[in-house]
Order: C-alpha cells, then structure tokens, then sequence
C-alpha cells in the first residue's frame, strides 16, 4: 500500500473524494477482521498483492496483483494492475483493466472480475487470475500469520489531512500455476496482502515509497515513507511495523530508521525518475535492498491513473531475504 507508490495509489488523485463512509470515519470501530476484509463505501480503497514464487526448477519469478475500487459518491470505478517479473530472463510485464461495473458485496469477503483478471477470497484465503501478453498466472494464497494492524490499532488521522484504515497479511503460502506460451510450470512461494481504506487524497497527493520486506529468519517490515510539501525536504517516515516470526507485530519508531538512496533509474517509457537500491538500518540491523530488474513500472499512461515503479527486490546484508518496492516518481536527491 502496496504499497511509495502503489502501494498504491495511482489514480486517486483523479477521482473526487465526496463519498461518506461510515465504515471509515473517525468515531466508527477500528479496523474489525473477517468484516473488513469486504468491500466499503469508502472515497479510495484497495486490495494490494506482492510476492516472490519459483517452478520446479527454482526459477523465481515476482507478482503483483492490485485492486483499486474508487467512489465519487455516484459512480465505483475498479481498476486492476498486474505484474509480472522474470528474474532469470531479466523481463517484466504489466497490464491494467479498468471497469465501471459494481463489486459483489460479501460478508467478509471480496470478490472482482476485470477482464481476463479476478481475485476473491476473505479472511486469509485468496485466489488471483491474472493474464498478460504471453503468462497466464493462477495462484491459491493462504495466510500463515495472524494479520497486523498499522498505526496501532490500524486506525490513524493524517496530519497533513484525511485518514486511513491500514492492515496488512504479511505472510501468505502461495501454491499455483503459470502458464508461459504452452508450457505451464507449477509454482510455491510467499506473498503479502496490504489493505487500507479512507480518505487517502491528501496522502497521494505527496506522493510516497512502501517497502514490504520479507526476511529468511521468519521475521517482516513494513515502512511507509510520505513524499515531503517542501522541494529539498526529506521524507519522513510515516508508519512502519516489524512483525516476529510467530506473527506479533511492534510499530517502528521514526528516529531507529535511516535509508541511502544508492542509485536512480530513469524509465525509457515516462522520463519520471525513480531510486533504485537502497541501504537501510533499523536499530543495528542494515540491510541492502536491491531490484532484482531495473524496469518493473506499471505503465498506467492511457486510463485515468498515473505510472509508478513497483518492484520485486533482493535483501542482503545482516539478514537476507526478499522485498517489494513500491515508488511514485521523484528527483533525485542532492
């Protein structure tokens, strides 16, 4: 939230955000799981997919699936971004659907179907079908850690304006399929569902980077960076959550993060002008965050959402493990 951009937010800023939401507003309960796993009537909401699988012959390969359901107070508007990252072949590739149908409204479970693309599920268990030029990917996900709330209690006003509702399942199973030209390999591995709610205009108007990063010793961070107002500002991190191996997870204080921007990446498609590979620390942990392909931005150009990069990732250093990455376009900085 996605997870940064896109996590996750591409087109929000397009759409007026006159919808109220009683699920949402301040005074109502705070996030409340299965129930908020559904659909809300809310400004901007989103289901948010990354993952790392690998075939039989331990080809990896990264995924993202997003569900972004938008409402203006009169119409819903579903948009669909999905990817895919051939690490070994060095490829990536990406598509968007956009629809104006309504969404199914379950209890405690969702359910969409945007072109050749669909996901369902709720309460932990899901199923995304996704298809690009060339792949076709059918993957089963099964959380195996309890879900974590952000912000505390998953509940938090943005000072700059708006609020959110924020929770994420940081370690799901994947078991599927993805079909590549006639052959269809069988695939296993990990993913991280984001899901957040509310009004979210202000936040995407600055823009943001997201990190969900996945280490080999059990253990999950989250960190949500907000884009500063002020041109030669920093960015501050705005929520960030370290989750243990058994599931519990502790808010991330500000002052025990640093992050070094190592490189940037210009995309041949947009001009806009991303970070590529960084170093983090937290507390006495640092770590190396690396792209596994430079080129992993979702092309929205052509429907009412704007391009960000998003990306499958390495991490190496005093853990390892693997990371997606999610950007809205910047300059670099001095």
């Amino acid at each position: 939230m996605s997870s940064l951009s896109r996590a996750l937010l591409p087109l929000v800023v397009l759409v007026p955000l006159a919808c109220s939401d009683a699920a949402s507003a301040p005074d109502a309960p705070r996030v409340r799981l299965p129930a908020d796993d559904a659909v809300h009537n809310s400004p901007v909401e989103w289901w948010h997919w990354t993952g790392h699988v690998q075939d039989e012959a331990q080809r990896w390969y990264g995924f993202q699936f997003t569900i972004f359901l938008l409402n203006d107070g009169k119409t819903r508007t579903t948009l669909a971004n999905v990817a895919w990252t051939d690490v070994a072949g060095q490829s990536y590739q990406s598509a968007v659907e956009l629809g104006m149908a309504e969404p199914e409204i379950r209890d405690g479970a969702f359910a969409f179907a945007l072109g050749p693309h669909s996901a369902q599920g709720g309460d932990g268990v899901d199923r995304l079908i996704a298809e690009l030029e060339g792949t076709r990917f059918d993957l089963s996900l099964e959380s195996l850690k309890p879900p974590v709330m952000h912000h505390g209690d998953g509940y938090q006003d943005y000072a700059f304006g708006g609020h959110t509702y924020y929770y994420s399942r940081t370690r799901l199973q994947v078991l599927g399929t993805v079909v590549v030209g006639e052959e269809t390999r069988a695939l296993r591995g990990q993913a991280w569902l984001d899901r957040q709610w509310g009004d979210l205009q202000s936040a995407a108007d600055r823009g943001w980077d997201w990190m969900a990063i996945q280490l080999d010793d059990g253990r999950d961070l989250m960190l949500f960076f907000i884009h500063p107002e002020n041109e030669g500002a920093r960015k501050e991190l705005l929520v960030g959550t370290i989750i243990d191996a058994q599931g519990t997870g502790e808010a991330v204080d500000p002052q025990d993060v640093e992050v070094e921007v190592l490189g940037h990446w210009t995309s041949p498609l947009t001009g806009f002008i991303y970070p590529s590979g960084w170093k983090l620390r937290w507390r006495d942990l640092e770590l190396v965050v690396t792209p596994v392909v430079p080129h992993q931005e979702v092309d929205t150009r052509g429907t009412p959402g704007r391009s960000y990069w998003e990306g499958a990732a390495t991490v190496m250093g005093g853990a390892t493990g693997r990371a997606y990455v999610e950007l809205t376009e910047c300059e670099p900085e001095d």
